[in-house]
């Protein structure tokens, strides 16, 4: 904007009140710009949250590939987020073409209005029109850079509110396990009680208790949601000990439900 207004009182200096009606339309354009691509601003905002939201269902159907080729659902996931966004994308896209139009189409209506009074009362002569054509093409690069100036701030603060949510998330409490090494090796839990966090103080798994001697093979059974996942959560330091004690000594290792393969080759799998 200083750039801007140092140019046009150049202008002003060379033709004098000649150049008033084009800082007429400079006083409509501009707001108008600025308006515009704070708009644009918001809608790529919009944008990121709902390509947040994609790529998580992205992840939950690729877990879930299987059971959505089974039941034939690809184009209900297909068309989940991915309509509104493509909405937002246009919208976007046609804003940026009005955008870079008025852009282009601010130095013919300078032009247009100075001329127009200059031309009444004095003779336009090579080299006024060719240095005021200089300046206001010249004129034309911080229009230019106002718009992209208030996306990238918009980008911005849209990352730093990311960073700062994620910095905000609670710290792993000191209660959760004790995994120290100078533990006896083993698995001890006595009347422990786990929730899943901070945001669910109320535990789903109460008054466990548990010893397990290494070299010692344990089974745990039961039905489905009755908690064994959870169980080998717990163990694992996962989940948030609300009462009781548990403690994890020696060294361990998990094997998911999920199927996996080691590096190597076949047969070593």
């Amino acid at each position: 904007i200083f750039e801007a207004i140092v140019i046009y009182a150049v202008l002003i200096a060379f033709i004098g009140y000649n150049a008033l009606p084009g800082l007429l339309v400079f006083i409509i354009m501009l707001p108008l710009q600025y308006m515009l691509g704070l708009w644009i601003a918001r809608k790529k905002a919009t944008i990121s949250v709902l390509y947040s939201e994609r790529a998580q269902l992205t992840e939950e159907i690729l877990r879930a590939m299987k059971l959505i080729k089974m039941y034939a659902w690809e184009t209900a996931f297909s068309s989940a987020i991915r309509n509104e966004e493509l909405q937002h994308y246009k919208w976007q896209t046609m804003g940026k073409t009005v955008l870079i139009a008025s852009v282009f189409m601010m130095p013919p209506l300078f032009v247009a209005a100075i001329f127009g009074i200059y031309a009444i009362n004095n003779e336009v002569g090579g080299t006024i029109a060719f240095t005021t054509l200089t300046l206001f093409n010249t004129l034309r690069l911080p229009l230019v850079k106002l718009p992209k100036a208030l996306r990238d701030c918009t980008d911005a603060l849209h990352a730093i509110e990311k960073i700062d949510r994620y910095l905000q998330e609670p710290e792993v409490d000191d209660q959760m396990i004790d995994t120290n090494q100078a533990v006896a090796p083993g698995i001890r839990m006595e009347s422990a009680s786990f929730s899943h966090g901070f945001a669910s103080p109320i535990p789903f798994l109460t008054n466990i208790n548990l010893d397990i001697k290494p070299g010692t093979l344990t089974m745990v059974a039961g039905s489905v949601g009755s908690g064994k996942s959870s169980l080998l959560k717990a163990i694992l330091g996962q989940l948030h000990l609300t009462t009781g004690s548990s403690q994890v000594g020696g060294t361990y290792a998990y094997v998911p439900q999920s199927p996996w393969c080691a590096l190597g080759t076949v047969r070593d799998n």
